[in-house]
Protein backbone atom coordinates (compact mmCIF):
# COMPACT_ATOMS: atom_id res chain seq x y z
CA UNK A 1 0.00 0.00 0.00
CA UNK A 2 0.92 3.23 -0.88
CA UNK A 3 0.81 6.06 1.23
CA UNK A 4 1.39 9.38 -0.40
CA UNK A 5 3.09 12.35 1.51
CA UNK A 6 0.69 14.81 2.28
CA UNK A 7 -1.45 12.38 4.21
CA UNK A 8 1.41 11.73 6.60
CA UNK A 9 1.97 15.46 6.85
CA UNK A 10 -1.67 15.89 7.47
CA UNK A 11 -1.49 12.95 10.25
CA UNK A 12 1.45 14.70 11.74
CA UNK A 13 -0.38 18.11 11.98
CA UNK A 14 -3.43 16.82 13.69
CA UNK A 15 -0.90 14.80 16.13
CA UNK A 16 1.41 18.06 16.62
CA UNK A 17 -1.45 19.92 17.16
CA UNK A 18 -3.34 17.88 19.52
CA UNK A 19 -0.15 17.83 21.86
CA UNK A 20 0.27 21.38 21.59
CA UNK A 21 -3.34 22.01 22.43
CA UNK A 22 -2.96 19.25 25.91
CA UNK A 23 -0.16 21.16 27.00
CA UNK A 24 -1.37 24.79 27.08
CA UNK A 25 -4.36 23.23 28.77
CA UNK A 26 -2.31 21.41 31.09
CA UNK A 27 -0.57 24.88 31.55
CA UNK A 28 -3.98 26.67 31.99
CA UNK A 29 -5.43 24.40 34.59
CA UNK A 30 -2.07 24.05 36.78
CA UNK A 31 -2.23 28.04 37.09
CA UNK A 32 -6.00 28.12 37.88
CA UNK A 33 -5.21 25.51 40.91
CA UNK A 34 -2.29 27.67 42.05
CA UNK A 35 -5.00 30.51 42.10
CA UNK A 36 -7.17 28.97 43.89
CA UNK A 37 -5.11 27.53 46.41
CA UNK A 38 -3.45 30.99 46.87
CA UNK A 39 -7.19 32.14 46.96
CA UNK A 40 -7.68 29.65 49.93
CA UNK A 41 -4.49 30.50 52.04
CA UNK A 42 -5.61 34.28 51.34
CA UNK A 43 -8.75 34.19 52.67
CA UNK A 44 -7.95 32.01 55.29
CA UNK A 45 -4.83 33.86 56.64
CA UNK A 46 -6.25 37.01 56.55
CA UNK A 47 -9.99 36.35 57.06
CA UNK A 48 -11.13 39.57 55.35
CA UNK A 49 -8.74 42.00 55.96
CA UNK A 50 -7.05 44.08 53.52
CA UNK A 51 -3.10 43.39 54.43
CA UNK A 52 -2.08 40.34 56.38
CA UNK A 53 0.03 40.75 59.63
CA UNK A 54 3.04 38.14 57.81
CA UNK A 55 3.90 40.82 55.82
CA UNK A 56 4.61 43.49 58.38
CA UNK A 57 6.38 40.35 60.75
CA UNK A 58 8.81 39.52 57.39
CA UNK A 59 9.76 42.84 56.88
CA UNK A 60 10.87 43.55 60.49
CA UNK A 61 13.03 40.13 60.74
CA UNK A 62 14.72 41.07 57.31
CA UNK A 63 14.70 44.39 58.97
CA UNK A 64 13.49 46.41 56.14
CA UNK A 65 12.38 49.75 56.91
Amino acid sequence: MLVSQSIISGIQAIIHNAKEKAIRLVDYERTLMYWRIGQRIFEEEQQGIDRADYGNYLLNLLQIN
